[in-house]
């Protein structure tokens, strides 16, 4: 079959993002189809990721942010070159002068990411006619959410009949995206473009049955699937053998990727340990407790003044951003890894497709905070990766008391008949499935 993967998230991009569309080009092109991705244009950064994209074809386009960091000077001496320096450096002061302003507005609303309306994926979506054009026909075209340009682009193919199938992927839903509820006047646009291109769709899918009951409230007349995240084998077969950590008797919890602060709070966690450094000073315990908290992905402040605000600083370390396969081995050997949920006021089926590379880690979860959504304590309870704590801080300090005392890693034994539902080549085929039925009519 003849493929088109509509994705602006992929590899070498490293982003949990890339993984679900890279695994149904890898084992859909594995499978003998003829697949295409369409993707944006990548800038080369240290931690790219390495996965084998020679399967398959990758077409890409440029979007303006990207443009815009490779902004620099080739071939140019002399003072060309230093006049060109200068207008580099201008314009980087007015980008940044914009981020500045359209950042404090950007969390709350999702705009200028990939997730609401006004995005910064225009070009990226107007610059898919010339890539793909009227260069093939496909039997079926899948884009996933967000951006929602991905939508935008896919409706348009099916419109002109260059596929027979569309399938709305959606890691994260649109117009219904909780944390992000869009900016006025633009959120009213959104809802009337999401029914409109939906139109065209033959079925939909998303990550979780809660995002997909929602989904299909919204659209009771198309097909909606869950098809959830998650981890690939191989990649864990690959990491070094060596310890990440020193074998020193630290007890290590690792948060690995990137938190948005105000929506994932590891506030219960740091409430806990300054529980038990009360109780060491009040015991005059000289010696600090055995315990770090490692947070793996780019520095914020807020870390750093949440653990002032509970006086934990000294147990507290950020490490910044790493490669893949560090991030992997990382977790590997960490003692717990911290899964902060989603504050999201009862919504269920909110959360990071980082919760099934943690599951088949070999490393206990903790998962805490958020709004004690029950699709994650199911995942860990029926794979017997760890513990969901939710926001009770009592019970979050009894276990590290336990820990602590033992000062062992204590082992995970999986269930690996229900860890291998979220395998990806697994997914793949379900996706597989979905997207193909009736194609080759």
């Amino acid at each position: 079959m003849r493929i088109l993967i509509i994705a602006a998230f992929f590899p070498p991009k490293n982003a949990v993002a890339s993984h679900r569309p890279y695994s149904w080009a890898k084992y859909w092109s594995d499978a003998g189809h003829d697949v295409t991705v369409f993707t944006t244009e990548k800038v080369p950064s240290f931690d790219d990721s390495t996965y084998d994209c020679s399967g398959f074809k990758v077409l890409t386009a440029y979007w303006l942010p990207q443009q815009i960091q490779k902004l620099n000077v080739r071939g140019v001496e002399g003072a060309e070159r230093a006049r060109q320096s200068a207008a580099v450096r201008f314009v980087k002061r007015i980008v940044n002068s914009l981020l500045t302003v359209v950042t404090s507005i950007q969390g709350r609303y999702g705009i200028f990411l990939a997730q609401r309306r006004p995005d910064l994926f225009f070009l990226w979506e107007y610059n898919a006619k010339r890539v793909l054009g009227q260069r093939s026909t496909w039997d079926f075209v899948i884009s996933t959410h967000g951006p929602s340009a991905s939508h935008s682009i896919a409706y348009h193919l099916k419109k002109k009949g260059l596929t027979k199938r569309w399938i709305a992927d959606y890691r994260d839903l649109w117009t219904d995206n909780y944390p992000y509820s869009g900016l006025w006047p633009f959120n009213l646009y959104e809802d009337w473009l999401e029914k409109k291109l939906l139109r065209k769709a033959d079925a939909a899918t998303t990550v979780s049955a809660p995002l997909a009951k929602t989904l299909q409230d919204r659209y009771p007349n198309l097909p909606v699937f869950t098809v959830e995240n998650g981890f690939e084998p191989e990649d864990l077969s690959t990491l070094s053998e060596h310890r990440f950590f020193p074998e020193d008797g630290i007890i290590r919890i690792v948060y690995t990727g990137w938190i948005q602060w105000g929506l994932r709070d590891p506030s219960p966690l740091f409430a806990a340990i300054r529980t038990l450094e009360s109780e060491r000073r009040t015991a005059y315990q000289s010696a600090p407790l055995g315990l770090e908290v490692l947070f793996v992905g780019p520095p914020t402040d807020a870390v750093r003044e949440l653990a002032s605000h509970f006086d934990i600083e000294q147990y507290v370390r950020q490490v910044g951003v790493v490669t893949r396969s560090t991030a992997l081995q990382i977790q590997r050997d960490a003692d717990i890894l911290l899964f902060l949920e989603w504050k999201s006021n009862g919504q269920q089926g909110l959360f990071s497709g980082k919760i099934f590379e943690y599951m088949s880690s070999g490393t206990e979860i903790w998962a805490i905070g958020g709004a004690n959504d029950v699709s994650v304590a199911e995942l860990i309870q029926k794979s017997n990766t760890g513990k969901h704590f939710a926001n009770n801080v009592d019970l979050i300090a009894a276990e590290l008391r336990s820990i602590l005392e033992r000062g062992l890693k204590r082992p995970v034994v999986p269930d690996n008949e229900y860890l291998h539902r979220f395998t990806r080549k697994n997914k793949a085929e379900i996706m597989f499935r979905i997207a193909s039925q009736g194609a080759l009519k």
